[in-house]
């Protein structure tokens, strides 16, 4: 009886140690869970932060492009009127004022990043 005694306190500690052990693991698993959880949170906030950017941009995008198509169109026409009237000075003064419109229109634009906001 001594003896079986003996070996059940050994399987005992030796469940007691399990035990730890395993709880132990639990314990490194929930930290390492916590830490997903909190970077889940932050990807989500990221998320909402560029699709506030993405509309706002949108919007600012739409509103520069018909500027641009606006402004190209009011100095053509008014080169046109220029040149009809033979006032060579203004029309000239109209088509230089188009080509730097021209050549500023998207200047410095990442496109990969163009594309990805107009998406």
């Amino acid at each position: 009886m001594n003896t079986e005694k003996r070996v059940n306190e050994r399987i005992a500690k030796v469940a007691l140690k399990n035990q730890q052990v395993d709880l132990g693991l639990l314990q490194d698993l929930d930290k390492r869970k916590q830490k997903f959880i909190q970077k889940n949170k932050e990807i989500a906030n990221l998320i909402q932060d560029v699709d506030k950017i993405k509309s706002k941009f949108k919007g600012e995008f739409k509103d520069l492009s018909n500027e641009y198509d606006d402004l190209k169109n009011e100095y053509k026409s008014l080169q046109k009127k220029a040149n009809d009237i033979g006032a060579d000075d203004l029309g000239q003064k109209a088509f230089v004022s188009v080509n730097e419109l021209t050549n500023s229109y998207g200047q410095g634009w990442n496109s990969e990043i163009l594309k990805f906001l107009q998406r």
